[in-house]
């Protein structure tokens, strides 16, 4: 603990000139404790802070945690993100606190309070679990980066539980998992208190119904819930009259239950960040509780590697990086279970795990990304219009394998990037960026 706290200083003098440094510390370490240590010291020197969030909830928490490290009244300034945006101005500071400071490197309204802050020459300090940014990527406003510990050392010191993995041998092919959650819960998670991650809102809707037809209390918890009807739902979770929540999105963070012994992920997952932050709301310690059992029914950990593994963070390229190939979780032969290592061919049983020939789909080939860059450099369209661009290519290419996507896929995937629907003219910008990508990759060929 006392590296954590000389770790803690180093952000504070913001070694090597660094002005904007994100410190990354795992979910249930109290982040925002750390947080506030800081901001105390600041505070007595008569330093003017900012403290943002992007949720109520987390704001909350902060609030609590100001008083009980007696910081005076007025000397921290809440607010957050969305309000700061509308306004078209952040609060006066000498220091700005980011707390989930992941969300800053999606949102370009977002970027720019913590732009407005480094303009005015104000030290910025970013709190979070997971450095990088929903497409995987570092985030991209800040100078410096502070690891004060990885989940290995607060399990090793008991200050979070030992995760334990259960899964299918192999990452399985989108859209697919191995079992049903409520048949996986009743199987392997019997009367454990469990948050379910399903892939969508109709997928959620038919967990709740197949759990209740069971005879297992749940309840689903949505981003569109009153907040009364949604705080009754966490507060029976949280006291154990409802074993079960289901939810897609809104629990990956700003919700703890310490409690929760059981996560059960029913969905693929695009980046480390969400990974992480989905495993670990079931790793905080509780009475009687010995460990948190992660359900993984799509197999992620295969493709990711464990979130409980070291990992590794960077201001550049990929934001967090898992473990290494050499330890990620051993391939295991679909017939007799035996560890395929390296091999196609089960040593056990014989079995064959060679992959299928690629099938030849008589598609031409193109330079897309030329294209796409080209265009982008032309239109000048903003980072939500380009991001809906790329949602809307990948489903034009599914379409094209034969495989299209659902109604509504698009824009839930921008809902789940941005936190809201794409606007109207955004749609139309968007489409006319990947016909206008698409004809310049045609007359390129």
């Amino acid at each position: 603990m006392a590296e954590v706290g000389r770790k803690l200083r180093s952000v504070e003098r913001g070694g090597e000139g660094k002005r904007a440094v994100v410190l990354v510390s795992p979910t249930g370490s109290g982040k925002t404790c750390m947080g506030m240590m800081m901001a105390a010291r600041w505070a007595e020197h008569g330093r003017r802070i900012a403290w943002g969030a992007h949720r109520g909830e987390l704001l909350d928490q902060a609030q609590n945690a100001a008083q009980s490290f007696g910081i005076r009244s007025g000397a921290i300034t809440f607010g957050t993100f969305q309000t700061w945006t509308a306004r078209g101005q952040a609060p006066d500071a000498d220091v700005f606190f980011a707390d989930e400071a992941h969300h800053m490197g999606d949102r370009v309204g977002w970027r720019m309070i913590a732009k407005s802050y480094r303009d005015s020459g104000a030290r910025i300090v970013g709190l979070t679990a997971t450095p990088g940014r929903a497409d995987g990527g570092a985030l991209p406003d800040f100078d410096g980066l502070v690891v004060a510990a990885q989940i290995a050392e607060l399990q090793e010191l008991q200050l979070l539980v030992p995760l334990r993995w259960r899964g299918p041998s192999a990452t399985l092919a989108a859209g697919k998992i191995a079992v049903d959650p409520v048949e996986a819960y009743q199987r392997e998670a019997p009367g454990r208190c469990a948050v379910v991650f399903a892939q969508d809102t109709i997928a959620a809707a038919k967990y709740l119904d197949a759990f209740t037809a069971v005879g297992v209390r749940a309840e689903m918890v949505t981003g569109t819930m009153l907040p009364a009807d949604r705080a009754g739902a966490l507060a029976r979770h949280a006291d154990g009259t409802t074993p079960v929540l289901v939810n897609v999105a809104v629990l990956t963070e700003g919700w703890d239950n310490p409690r929760c012994d059981c996560v059960i992920v029913a969905r693929n997952c695009g980046s480390e960040a969400l990974w992480i932050q989905m495993a670990g709301r079931g790793l905080r310690p509780f009475a009687g509780k010995s460990d948190c059992l992660l359900l993984d029914l799509h197999g992620v950990a295969h493709e990711l590697g464990r979130p409980d593994a070291p990992a590794t963070y960077s201001l550049e390229g990929q934001g967090i990086t898992l473990t290494d190939p050499a330890v990620r979780l051993e391939r295991l032969c679909k017939v007799c279970h035996a560890l395929l290592g390296g091999e196609w061919i089960c040593a056990e049983c014989g079995k064959d795990h060679s992959p299928p020939t690629p099938k030849a789909v008589d598609a031409p080939l193109t330079d897309w990304q030329q294209g796409w860059r080209a265009t982008r450099q032309v239109l000048n369209v903003s980072g939500p219009v380009a991001s809906l661009a790329g949602i809307m290519r990948k489903a034009r290419d599914a379409e094209g394998r034969g495989k299209p996507w659902k109604r509504g896929a698009v824009e839930l995937r921008f809902r789940f990037i941005f936190h809201r629907r794409p606007f109207p003219a955004e749609m139309a910008s968007a489409l006319n960026f990947v016909r206008s990508a698409e004809s310049y990759a045609a007359d390129s060929t």
